[in-house]
């Protein structure tokens, strides 16, 4: 196999940035396509076409090439990001898949579910960051290089399925599971027809501003429809390079941004607060447009970035059922917490969606007879067709007939002077029927703030709707899901909270 690698001069569509060994990958669309039918082309002679082909774990340059490979075979991609054992057993189940490409890091836990479930060697294929498998030695049960994939004859001259529209719209492309910050996480199925639509709805929008070359620098999880539309497909589609992140903390991201000045960056709320609190502020001159989403992104934060760093905050409302619903125009200013207006093609109410992978029960919840999707996102509209989204009916209170949302309780916390992050849950304490507020805050660091001082500073300046009546505790940092687009993971504070709980009434 041979591959022309990066030392052209043409533009290089994807690169890798990763400092710890020199010559990382990048790729043109010619290698970028190349690639994609080499891995379409082993799959499919796998027997592929039609099936579920799973890419896990700790995701690097090359899982981009993977997943769009396995939709290149015909197959349909489930995205899952690494776990125990048990729970690739369950997930492989589910989805009745037998064909996995997984990270290097993660050999051992796909081994032991495949030995569980009886999937063999050849049809395991371990994606590193080499073409060729350097170095590499399987002592995985047989697991092999993903190299077999691209070497197989024909490869170069394989044709992926071609779909009509009604194929498109009745043949799933990926399978990615929600968040599920508030419960049990879901696996929704995203066709080829919505998923292409949302791609052109979201570029078609992002272009009302006159473009030349833009570089794209997502920080979404991967295994997130974030990261999928914006860190791929947006930029193959409109030929923008994209930078694969080599990490997740935010000196490391600013790094990258001013190594390789990106112009459009997407980062989810906590790393903007990271960023905001770094000790010297890094020259991110080169954004244009800074997108988040996945959470409330409150005014005062907003305007934070924008003073500080020039670059117009896009506050995003979507959902991993159907894409996104709302962005800021790129040509006006951002002066308060919208999300934006409709995307092209999109009315004032919600995407259709097709439903959640055997959870008739979950599909049954969230679309109603019509085939419409209920959010259940709590905002409102003004007279200018901006949307603002203020919260969930999930983690709506009701406080002595007043009503205040998660996100409303957060916004009015973090403006305490040595509180770096807050996350508020509902709660259901003994003897009470309605679920009320508990908090998990962290502090800055140099922070001796007790849960004493905090409630008292809460008792003076908040009306009551806003107290934790179900507690607060400190806690080092906010846990993020591992799915979705980097949302808060409630559903483990929740299960924090119901041990603390029991424990003080045990």
């Amino acid at each position: 196999m041979v591959i022309d690698m990066c030392r052209t001069t043409l533009w290089p569509l994807l690169q890798s940035a990763s400092e710890d060994k020199a010559g990382s990958p990048c790729y043109t669309i010619h290698q970028i396509t190349t690639l994609i039918k080499r891995i379409g082309c082993g799959l499919y002679k796998l027997n592929a076409r039609g099936k579920r082909v799973m890419v896990y774990g700790a995701a690097n340059i090359h899982f981009p090439l993977a997943v769009l490979g396995v939709i290149a075979s015909g197959a349909a991609c489930n995205m899952l990001a690494p776990g125990p054992a048990e729970d690739l057993v369950s997930r492989l189940r589910q989805l009745e898949c037998d064909i996995v490409l997984f990270a290097p890091g993660d050999g051992h836990v796909v081994a032991a579910a495949a030995a569980v479930l009886w999937i063999p060697g050849e049809r395991q294929f371990v994606v590193d960051d080499s073409l060729r498998g350097d170095g590499f030695a399987s002592n995985l049960d047989g697991a092999r290089h993903w190299r077999c994939l691209l070497d197989n004859p024909g490869g170069d001259a394989y044709e992926w399925p071609t779909l009509s529209p009604n194929d498109a719209k009745s043949t799933t492309a990926i399978l990615l599971y929600t968040s599920g910050t508030t419960g049990a996480s879901k696996l929704a199925e995203r066709k080829h027809y919505g998923l292409i639509g949302n791609v052109e709805q979201t570029l078609h929008h992002y272009t009302l501003r006159r473009r030349e070359s833009e570089i794209v620098f997502c920080n979404y999880k991967f295994f997130g429809m974030g990261f999928l539309i914006l860190g791929i497909l947006i930029p193959l589609k409109a030929r923008y390079k994209t930078i694969f992140p080599a990490g997740s903390d935010a000196e490391g991201i600013t790094r990258t941004i001013e190594r390789f000045r990106p112009t459009w960056v997407m980062a989810p709320k906590y790393l903007m607060r990271e960023t905001l609190a770094l000790p010297t502020r890094p020259n991110l001159d080169s954004v244009r447009h800074l997108l988040t989403g996945g959470a409330i992104i409150p005014c005062e934060l907003i305007d934070q970035w924008q003073l500080s760093f020039g670059s117009q905050v896009q506050s995003t409302y979507g959902m991993t059922e159907a894409g996104f619903f709302t962005i800021p125009d790129p040509d006006e200013p951002v002066n308060d917490a919208t999300t934006g207006v409709l995307l092209p093609s999109v009315e004032a109410k919600p995407v259709r969606h097709e439903g959640y992978l055997n959870g008739p029960e979950h599909t049954a919840q969230t679309i109603v007879e019509d085939g419409w999707i209920k959010t259940g996102d709590i905002g409102w509209v003004d007279e200018f067709g901006r949307f603002y989204i203020v919260g969930r009916q999930k983690d709506l209170f009701k406080v002595r007939g007043d009503k205040v949302t998660a996100a409303e309780i957060e916004t009015a916390i973090i403006r305490h002077p040595e509180i770096k992050d807050v996350a508020v849950i509902p709660v259901t304490l003994p003897g009470d029927g309605e679920p009320v507020p508990r908090g998990y805050v962290v502090k800055i660091e140099e922070s001796n703030l007790t849960v004493d001082n905090l409630i008292s500073w809460m008792q003076h300046n908040l009306p009551d709707r806003m107290q934790l009546s179900g507690g607060v505790a400190f806690i080092e940092a906010i846990p993020i899901s591992s799915v979705g687009n980097s949302k808060v993971d409630r559903q483990k504070l929740s299960e924090i909270a119901a041990r603390t709980i029991a424990s003080k009434n045990q």
